[in-house]
């Protein structure tokens, strides 16, 4: 059993309001759309982190485990970020390029 399988297993059996279990659950099926994909946009794990650690806080220790995994998935996409993003460094600057001035153009270059 994956760690999503687990989370939905979780947050169905929480005591809290209908709504807020159906909202959680919408941002779960989102971010495992998202894992299934080639290359993972942060963007969407990091929306579904926020987007519960607010509620599992209200829930309280019956959340515990949730918490747990969700520190465990983001420790794996933190991990890969940082080999892919250059240790999470700012690359330098490109080089800007130029282009020449305009020459002077004297009477003799007119052609005319």
């Amino acid at each position: 059993m994956n760690y999503i399988t687990k989370m939905r297993e979780l947050i169905k059996k929480l005591e809290m309001n209908e709504d807020k279990k159906i909202y959680i659950l919408k941002k779960l099926n989102e971010m495992e759309r998202e894992l299934e994909r080639n290359r993972t946009r942060l963007e969407v794990i990091g929306d579904f982190s926020i987007s519960v650690a607010n509620y599992i806080e209200k829930v309280g220790e019956k959340a515990e485990p949730l918490r747990k995994w969700l520190d465990s998935i983001t420790k794996i996409f933190s991990v890969a970020r940082d080999k892919t993003d250059n240790g999470g460094k700012i690359p330098p600057p490109e080089a800007t390029k130029r282009i020449e001035p305009p020459k002077a153009v004297g009477e003799a270059d007119i052609p005319f």
